[in-house]
């Protein structure tokens, strides 16, 4: 059922991206409010969109759901073949054009296999060279691939390597503007308690003007309120381990990418999670009742 509605969702992309003027026309009613639609508008033609998939947050529900796909492959190893390996691929690249923040959960997704074989990894990695080969020469034979290299979605994905080569430096413009928000409270209060405030009601931004998830929570509810987010979300996570199952060791890698991407921007993901906790009280349950 999950991967039905993300290979719908990857279908809806593809769309949007072949036809930006469907985009335009449906953007008005995939957000509920003026910030998201702004933000989402302003990203036409330089990133990929869905349906309630863009920026930051899509790349963390899509890094999350390769991180899932990536599990569920290995936990079998008849599914290492090269129809899983294509759309491991393909959402791993749709993850990375929607947000860059989700090359953490392609690193974590590579580590995962790579840790739980040798053979499952040099296998997976064969059959992604394959297809990476011929996708490229699927791209190159139809298309004008000087034309894609300028293309803004391209230079955009790739924008470190392009300033690097042309610039000298490996650095995109979100990081530099990342930089500016790292703004920490000027009271003790604050650092303790915070403000009280997620979001600035007047200026209709975040507060402080900072994206940064960790700040975002100190500013709203204090060191001691993040520390308790951070332990509610890994008390979800210790939660959604089943042994024996796909489900035995990928949490943690959850864990480890929300964390992660915190440092970039705020993440909460328990509703993802919320799928995988029915799905162990499902498996639980039954087993209890296969006892009794």
């Amino acid at each position: 059922m999950v991967n039905g509605a993300f290979f719908i969702q990857v279908g809806i992309i593809i769309i949007f991206f072949l036809n930006p003027e469907t985009l335009n026309s449906t953007s008005q009613y995939l957000y509920t409010d003026s910030l998201s639609q702004s933000v989402q508008e302003a990203t036409i033609g330089f990133r990929l969109i869905g349906v309630g998939i863009a920026n930051f947050g899509g790349g963390i529900i899509f890094g999350l759901y390769l991180l899932s796909l990536t599990a569920f492959m290995v936990h079998d190893k008849q599914r290492i073949n090269f129809t899983f390996t294509l759309w491991w691929l393909l959402v791993a690249l749709i993850s990375f054009l929607i947000a860059r923040s989700s090359l953490v959960a392609i690193f974590l997704s590579l580590l995962y296999i790579l840790l739980k074989g040798r053979r499952e990894f040099i296998k997976f990695i064969s059959q992604l060279i394959l297809v990476i080969f011929i996708f490229l020469l699927l791209v190159m034979s139809t298309t004008d691939v000087s034309a894609l290299l300028d293309s803004d979605i391209i230079r955009w994905g790739f924008e470190f390597l392009f300033s690097y080569f042309e610039a000298g430096e490996a650095t995109t413009a979100s990081t530099e503007h990342l930089l500016t928000m790292y703004i920490l409270p000027d009271n003790h209060l604050t650092y303790i308690f915070g403000d009280g405030r997620f979001f600035d009601p007047v200026k209709g931004e975040y507060y402080m003007n900072t994206d940064v998830g960790y700040l975002r929570l100190i500013f709203y509810v204090g060191i001691i309120g993040m520390i308790t987010f951070i332990q509610f979300v890994w008390t979800i996570t210790t939660g959604i381990c089943l042994p024996k199952s796909f489900l035995s060791k990928i949490p943690y890698y959850f864990f480890i990418f929300l964390i992660i991407s915190n440092l970039k921007g705020f993440v909460d993901a328990t509703q993802f999670f919320g799928i995988f906790l029915a799905f162990v009280y499902m498996k639980r349950v039954g087993a209890i009742a296969w006892q009794k």
